[in-house]
């Protein structure tokens, strides 16, 4: 059984009970295996390469409710996590470089398609188009992309 099973249950019993008594020993037992979580907490320090990577790895660590800090006199690209390793291992970090993968192909994708307009004679930054849809957002996070994170 995973942690955020066993706090879903314990939630669920402390919301459906109806005796004071099990609601305090279910509060008693949430209490508990939070504690026992934070104290298996470790702080990583993650160095990436780009300030784009490093709000990809913020924005993930906030959907997961991580707390993330920089020391005094770190680069801005560094950042440090309190996280339980196995959870960095098995789950934060390969979510990571999937997304960082799919965001660095359409980066990709949009740099080429700058570099054909202007070999094309499209100078003005104003005509060229990187984004062909208004909709673009959508069609990057599409229901095709968003399957393929679904196991995580």
């Amino acid at each position: 059984m995973t942690f955020s099973s066993k706090l879903n249950k314990i939630q669920a019993l402390i919301d459906r009970t109806s005796s004071e008594g099990e609601r305090q020993a279910a509060a008693l037992a949430k209490d508990r295996i939070l504690n026992k979580e934070r104290q298996s907490l470790k702080e990583i320090h993650i160095s990436l390469q780009s300030i784009w990577q490093k709000s990809l790895f913020l924005a993930l660590c906030k959907k997961y409710r991580l707390e993330t800090y920089r020391y005094l006199r770190q680069k801005h690209t560094s950042t440090v996590v309190m996280v339980e390793p196995n959870f960095l291992n098995d789950r934060l970090w390969p979510e990571y470089l999937e997304y960082s993968a799919l965001f660095q192909d359409h980066v990709l994708n949009a740099a080429g398609m700058v570099i054909e307009k202007i070999k094309n004679g499209v100078t003005p930054i104003s005509d060229v188009n990187l984004c062909p849809s208004s909709n673009y957002v959508d069609e990057f996070l599409s229901a095709e992309i968003v399957k393929k994170f679904d196991r995580f």
